[in-house]
């Protein structure tokens, strides 16, 4: 397999594979579906959830069922396709805890006399994604566990696409958009996790600074203006589009926006 098209034929094979009645048929799919995830085919990752969920092709696994039922609402490909829904089986898998965030956050691992446990964390933040108000922190917060690798496998390229989600749904505390923003910026300005593009960082940097100007002391405002002087001024190259030249910030909007809302093919 070398080239997306290729991808996404071998990426149909699979499905038809698991589409299949024949056990032997659905346990190469989980295969194929394997081998996708390593190329970064998003269209694998609903499937590698339901084939840990339901035991298709390999030992049922609830534990790995969530990570990719949870990646794929943070892609936005959580339909019921195939069914049911990423949100649908997660509910399956956790039960309601009402208000669950909010005893976690009041008490931290690293809080003398506290008792909280990575792992009632991260059950905590998962559960405030499907039942919860403050999705947003969620979504950062589980960002931030899987960009560390507290409790769950360190990927700092899914860690991205749950800082992305936090991004659009909004609605977080001040600081902590901040500092969502500042993380974004910071792995596309060096690359971590995805590839470098100075013109993502400069947004997320940008927007990151707009907020911690307030604090002035703080190390993650010093970071932030170091890295944003360090970018300067986009040269023109970033700024053809078609056959004219584009404002800077026309342009850096332009490009964040494609980023944000579009559902990748790949990741």
């Amino acid at each position: 397999m070398k080239l997306k098209s290729t991808y996404d034929d071998y990426f149909l094979r699979a499905v038809k594979r698991f589409d299949s009645d024949v056990s032997g048929q659905r346990t190469k799919a989980f295969e194929m579906f394997k081998e996708l995830e390593k190329v970064g085919h998003v269209g694998s990752i609903k499937y590698l959830g339901k084939c840990y969920f339901e035991g298709i092709g390999c030992e049922r696994k609830n534990d790995k069922a969530r990570d990719y039922y949870l990646l794929s609402i943070a892609l936005g490909c959580y339909k019921a396709d195939p069914g049911p829904s990423s949100y649908e089986v997660l509910r399956m898998i956790d039960d309601e805890i009402m208000d669950a965030i909010d005893v976690v956050e009041n008490a931290r691992p690293s809080d003398e006399g506290k008792n909280i446990s990575c792992e009632d964390m991260y059950s905590a933040y998962v559960n405030t994604v499907i039942y919860g108000s403050q999705k947003t922190l969620a979504w950062y917060r589980l960002g931030n566990m899987y960009y560390d690798g507290i409790f769950v496998e360190q990927n700092k390229k899914w860690a991205i696409y749950f800082y992305r989600r936090a991004f659009t749904t909004g609605g977080m505390e001040r600081y902590y958009e901040a500092d969502n923003a500042l993380r974004l910026g910071k792995c596309f300005y060096y690359g971590d996790g995805i590839g470098k593009d100075p013109v993502l960082a400069k947004y997320f940097l940008r927007h990151a600074g707009h907020i911690l100007w307030r604090y002035p002391e703080d190390d993650a405002t010093a970071l932030c203006t170091s890295l944003l002087d360090s970018l300067g001024k986009l040269d023109n190259t970033y700024l053809f589009d078609g056959k004219d030249y584009m404002e800077e910030d026309d342009y850096i909007e332009d490009t964040a926006s494609e980023w944000l809302y579009h559902i990748p093919e790949y990741i």
